[in-house]
Formats: structure tokens, sequence, C-alpha cells
């Protein structure tokens, strides 16, 4: 079982989720500082693209009423403001109510940026 998701990084979002969570690092949501760091634009969060990942879990696979109890992730590189990036969830193993999960977080150019492990819970009926 595989399941894909692309979205776009808007400077929209990157700023609503840097005032949500509180994390107003200048490297997030301000062009003239982020160009005088190594990445010479504005970087999204890793913390808000694996959130992302939660509508795949709760919409997708394995859908409704599923809850994440772990995730384990390695950010690889760095996913700028206004790239689109493809989420995806690959089916490891299945013990009971127990989804064993790898995430990976891609930009359109095929750059992984993300790399993950997920076990998601979901009561059957």
């Amino acid at each position: 079982m595989e399941v894909k998701k692309k979205i776009k990084i808007s400077q929209k979002i990157v700023t609503d989720f840097s005032e949500l969570v509180g994390d107003l690092n200048p490297i997030h949501i301000n062009e003239d500082y982020a160009k005088t760091t190594k990445f010479k634009r504005c970087i999204a969060h890793g913390p808000l693209l694996t959130s992302f990942l939660g509508k795949l879990f709760a919409q997708e696979y394995p859908g409704p009423g599923s809850i994440l109890v772990e995730q384990n992730n390695k950010f690889i590189k760095p996913c700028y403001v206004g790239d689109n990036v493809i989420m995806t969830l690959q089916l490891e193993n299945k013990e009971g109510n127990f989804y064993y999960l790898n995430t990976y977080v891609h930009n359109d150019k095929d750059v992984l940026l993300i790399k993950g492990k997920s076990v998601i819970y979901k009561k059957l009926k």
C-alpha cells in the first residue's frame, strides 16, 4: 500500500505555522535574513512538513479514526518556501490495530527532504 499527496508550501502556511507554534526564527519568515544564511532563501519548519503526514494518516491511510503513536524522522535537506512537496506513506507491516509506515517527503525535483517511520493505531470495526 502506498499513498502520495502533493502540497505547495507557501509563505502564508509557513508564517501561520510560525505564529501558531511560536517559532519565529527568521530563517522561516524573513527573506532578508534568510539571504545571509547558507540557504539564501526562507525554509519551512521540519515539523510543519511532518505535520502534513497527519492529514494522510487521518484521511487516506489507514483513514478516519487513526491515531499517531510514534514518529521518527530524519531531516535530510531543506524545503524552501514556495516548493511543492510530495508526501508518501508506504505500509511496511501491519500487526493487529497497528500500522507500521515508512514516510518520505520529496520536493518536486525528486530530492529527498525527510525520511521517517510512523506507527499508527486504528481501532478495527
